[in-house]
């Protein structure tokens, strides 16, 4: 047996050697996952956003810039975006091997991001087997493995995020003193990055500048030199970031994604423009506390059960030491609290929390990881170490495996009809080429029906219907963009509360779009009536 622990006895195998097994492992997982067929995969874990960050990459390679429907947008993240347009320049009329590609480019992302992972348990922890315990989740971890299976840019920005907490916990590892302007600066360039990545990423300017300017307080050092070095962050983040503002603003005329306003509009359109705390905020914020307690189920039982277990064995100080233990990790806690408070307060959308909030997975993981290295220091005999060990991976495993997602990924059979990409091979088949037909859910219209000219009307990528909708002319836009048809899920009085003129007869319903369900709700087909 391998020992991991600290004081095992018996010859010990490089250290090295647990971390490639490790990274190997959950590269395994996520590509074995990723071979099932392209329609499984779609009901397990494409959600609809993918498909139109895919359809604005093959416009780049296409030579039309970020183009979607009939114009230019700046609705996508532009990082992964830039990374799949060369794929599609070299397989241009080949849609289904652009996803595997993205799929297999984000395993490595989520694998990457473990080998970060690890680096900073490692470099916390006393016990020798508490990174590789935490690693061992996170390659288990069925949110992880769902999340980098779902073709958009969720692993890629979530890589980003760990590189900045990695150099952010080393830097103040080196004490106060270490942040000085160069330092920051290059933290200050992987912030741009990750925004890049994900514009949500700005926030790690506020997680990474209060810890630095609490440690030079505790230290009794000026503040003005924290803010010099928080300074020199600031603007290395905006100079890396700058270059895409430019080239936004002129091929769209916008500075920020109107993805971003369009889905804060649409929540705000079912409560009739009226948010109150009892029929929006509220609400939003129960439905973010619900996914992060289902998603991260096997994480938050682990470390819950860590955390009892220490005060058990170890009452008031051993909490007081936990505290301790996670003050090097505030970054991440402040990371969390900002995207949870922006998403479930300002942004809203409930339907994309479960990636929108993947980041606090990682506040889960350092919780229960600190918390099990102070267990595993308490235990003097290394058998009894040994024994605790083996008894947290056998939990870990389990708590894993009795994840429904987990079993979904890999049960086999045919996972039940649940995704997008049939609405788009239908729309394909069944209207002719040149066809103009709206949705509100339009990225797999968009992706696979490449021959219909494919409006999006939620504004998601589309500024100018956003502006229709924000003048109370939805139905208005909806004959000006030429919409001959509608392929509809939703709510299709969406449609006539952002609009002042309507009738009883703007919309001639055809029917329900036989044996195709989305997230368990229909699709339904509407004649444009001019």
């Amino acid at each position: 047996m391998v020992p991991l622990v600290s004081g095992a006895s018996g010859p010990r195998p490089p250290r090295d050697l647990v971390l490639p097994a490790l990274l190997a492992l959950s590269l395994a997982l996520r590509l074995v996952a990723a071979l099932r067929p392209l329609p499984a995969l779609d009901d397990l874990a494409i959600p609809d956003d993918a498909y139109l960050s895919l359809t604005i990459a093959r416009s780049l390679a296409h030579g039309l810039g970020p183009f979607y429907g009939l114009a230019p947008t700046s609705g996508f993240q532009p990082l992964y975006v830039l990374f799949m347009a060369p794929v599609f320049a070299l397989v241009p009329h080949d849609p289904i091997t652009p996803v595997r590609v993205a799929q297999a480019m984000l395993a490595l992302c989520d694998t990457a991001a473990l080998f970060f992972i690890y680096r900073i348990v490692a470099r916390a922890s006393v016990a020798r087997a508490t990174p590789a315990l935490v690693g061992l989740a996170w390659a288990f971890n069925p949110y992880a493995i769902q999340t980098s299976l779902n073709a958009l840019e969720t692993s890629l920005a979530f890589l980003l995020l760990v590189v900045v907490f990695d150099a952010v916990d080393r830097l103040r590892r080196a004490g106060p003193a270490a942040a000085v302007p160069r330092r920051l600066a290059g933290v200050g360039a992987l912030v741009g990055l990750a925004m890049l990545a994900r514009i949500d990423a700005v926030f790690l300017l506020p997680a990474v500048g209060w810890p630095i300017l609490a440690d030079h307080a505790r230290a009794g050092l000026p503040l003005r030199r924290a803010a010099a070095a928080l300074a020199a962050c600031a603007l290395a983040a905006a100079a890396v970031y700058a270059p895409w503002l430019a080239w936004s603003f002129a091929a769209t005329g916008d500075l920020l994604p109107v993805s971003g306003s369009a889905v804060r509009y649409m929540c705000l359109s079912s409560v009739h423009h009226q948010p109150t705390v009892a029929n929006t905020y509220l609400p939003m914020l129960l439905d973010a506390l619900g996914v992060i307690a289902r998603k991260n189920a096997p994480a938050i039982a682990l470390a819950g059960a860590l955390v009892v277990l220490l005060a058990a064995v170890g009452g008031r100080r051993a909490l007081r030491d936990l505290r301790a233990a996670l003050r090097p990790h505030d970054p991440v806690g402040l990371f969390g609290a900002c995207i949870l408070t922006a998403y479930a307060f300002w942004v809203f959308g409930p339907w994309h929390f479960p990636r929108y909030l993947f980041p606090l997975a990682l506040a889960f993981a350092l919780v229960a990881a600190a918390a099990m290295d102070l267990l595993l220091a308490r235990i003097g005999d290394p058998a009894r170490r040994r024994l605790a060990v083996a008894a947290f991976a056998v939990a870990i495993l389990a708590a894993s495996a009795a994840h429904p997602a987990f079993r979904r990924l890999y049960a086999p059979g045919t996972p039940e009809p649940w995704g997008y990409m049939r609405i788009g091979l239908w729309a394909r088949d069944h209207f002719a080429p040149g066809t103009v037909i709206g949705g509100s859910q339009t990225g797999a219209l968009g992706y696979f029906a490449d021959k219909l000219t494919v409006v999006n009307l939620d504004g998601v990528v589309n500024k100018a219907c956003l502006e229709a909708m924000r003048q109370k002319r939805a139905m208005d836009y909806l004959r000006e963009s030429g919409v001959e048809f509608l392929v509809w899920q939703d709510d299709i009085d969406f449609l006539a509360r952002e609009s002042r003129r309507t009738s009883p007869g703007d919309l001639v319903p055809l029917g329900e779009v036989e044996g195709m369900r989305t997230w368990g709700e229909p699709w339904h087909v509407y004649q444009v009536r001019r």
